[in-house]
């Protein structure tokens, strides 16, 4: 609907937003092609309109699906973007949700170990000094995953401190 009606009355900033959900909709419905060519458009019309309030949640939405079709390492400069604009505009749980793609993106694209452990750290690090608990438990499982592959099973993330204070 939100299309729809931007398609009748005009565009504004959060138009920009509903073409990029229906972008991701068409795209979890399988047609990902034209997903992805919502989802363009959406990021070109939230810059074309400078909607500073939206396009962070645009390049979130965006990132997911352009997974599909681009490489990750290209995503992930879309995922840093939307942290970037996040953080900018005081929309935490936006930029908490790129922090998450971002570290996920990581690991996906093959980057070094070492690297997305580093990743992780830095990610858990600034959601913990936002209070954003729910963020912190949606990246440990992650975190547990490297640490396996790396050989350090018993390492703490960074956020809870040494192994003597939580034992």
């Amino acid at each position: 609907h939100m299309v729809q009606y931007s398609l009748r009355h005009g565009m504004s900033g959060l138009s920009s937003f509903g073409f990029g959900l229906y972008g991701s909709f068409l795209a979890c419905l399988g047609d990902i092609p034209a997903g992805y060519r919502y989802v363009k458009i959406a990021i070109k019309l939230a810059e074309k309109l400078n909607a500073i309030g939206s396009i962070g949640e645009v390049l979130a939405v965006g990132s997911q699906v352009m997974g599909y079709v681009e490489p990750l390492q290209s995503v992930n400069e879309v995922i840093v973007r939307s942290l970037e604009c996040g953080l900018a505009v005081g929309s935490i749980s936006n930029a908490m949700l790129s922090c998450l793609m971002n570290t996920v993106c990581a690991f996906w694209s093959g980057k070094h170990l070492s690297l997305v452990k580093s990743n992780v750290d830095d990610t858990l690090r600034l959601m913990s000094s936002h209070s954003t608990l729910v963020w912190i438990l949606q990246t440990l499982p992650l975190y547990r995953t490297v640490l396996a592959m790396i050989g350090n099973v018993d390492d703490v993330p960074i956020i809870l401190g040494s192994r003597s204070d939580i034992e």
